[in-house]
């Protein structure tokens, strides 16, 4: 109570904290570059809902930290463990990264396709200075993990002989092998991780090699690895592999009769 009574606040400006525009402005020219040597650019952010079950995990993660901010371009930047983990702050800063993004691309009037998933289920393309709602792209899950090996099939679907995903995430690994491999798909995917120096993942290739668990890895990984669902303590990715290597059919879902059938014998 004393030190709340007596202390002097310093704003972030005058620590050297930077304003939130220089973040969304350095975002924003970092990803319209990938423009110039691209003739389809996604990108692709978390939404949020409130009540899911990643809710619950999320407000798990935020037990240490739950300052929420109002956040504007001119506003100081909160430090990362309270921008990062605060569900409301990190919803506004992509908002405005979306927003900014969708202005900027329609002012370069390029004739690139832009595709922009935010807080919407509904994705915004921006091409030739305008803007699309594309509803056809709708996805009502919240994790982009899920979203970008969806939009990767659509890409697919449309021709294009070369993918590139810039991702670190196992998920993503794990389920663009698996849609590669379900729907024979034939362009050259490449899985790019974010930090340079590390090498590429051709995901065609690793289907290739791996061929006969390549459609074992998902269900596998969503009981021994998957971040979305509790996982089994002690299975290293080792036994992972092996798990799969043993599995004689495909697993796949069992229906209602088929549960019953079993019951019943």
């Amino acid at each position: 109570m004393l030190k709340n009574k007596l202390q002097v606040e310093q704003s972030a400006r005058a620590t050297g904290q930077p304003d939130a525009i220089v973040m969304v402005t350095n975002i924003v020219k970092h990803i319209t570059s990938k423009l110039k040597g691209s003739t389809r650019v996604h990108i692709i952010f978390d939404h949020y809902c409130e009540y899911s079950i990643k809710s619950g995990t999320r407000c798990s993660r935020k037990a240490q930290v739950s300052r929420e901010n109002q956040l504007c371009l001119s506003s100081p930047l909160p430090p990362q463990d309270v921008a990062l983990i605060v569900t409301k702050n990190k919803i506004q800063l992509i908002d405005m990264i979306c927003d900014e993004l969708v202005s900027s691309v329609a002012l370069l009037n390029l004739p690139n396709s832009f595709v922009v998933t935010g807080k919407s289920p509904i994705p915004t393309e921006v091409c030739s200075g305008l803007q699309i709602i594309r509803p056809d792209l709708k996805t009502m899950h919240e994790e982009a993990d899920v979203t970008i090996p969806n939009q990767v099939v659509y890409l697919a679907s449309l021709g294009c002989c070369t993918i590139k995903v810039i991702s670190d995430d196992t998920d993503v690994f794990v389920l663009l092998v698996h849609y590669y491999a379900d729907k024979k798909l034939t362009s050259t995917l490449v899985m790019e991780q974010t930090s340079q120096g590390r090498s590429s993942v051709n995901i065609g290739s690793t289907v290739a090699k791996h061929q006969s668990i390549a459609l074992q890895l998902l269900p596998a990984h969503a009981l021994t690895g998957c971040d979305t669902v509790a996982s089994y303590f002690g299975n290293s990715i080792v036994c992972h592999i092996v798990f799969c290597h043993q599995i004689k059919a495909p697993i796949r879902p069992t229906t209602f009769a088929e549960q019953r059938a079993r019951k019943l014998n």
